[in-house]
């Protein structure tokens, strides 16, 4: 990964955090936009999560 894709990337998956928590203040579905961040950006469809 180039430089501009880690930071793209770092970019996207704070902004991801910051719109659940919008979701969340606004009385919006925040589970469902937190399952889609999940889904988004961690990828444990895929295969076991080793952290």
């Amino acid at each position: 990964m180039t430089r501009e894709q880690i930071i793209a990337a770092q970019t996207a998956w704070g902004q991801g955090i910051v719109n659940i928590g919008q979701i969340h203040a606004d009385g919006g579905d925040y589970q469902a936009a937190t399952a889609d961040h999940i889904d988004t950006f961690y990828a444990y469809k895929e295969g076991e999560a080793l952290f």
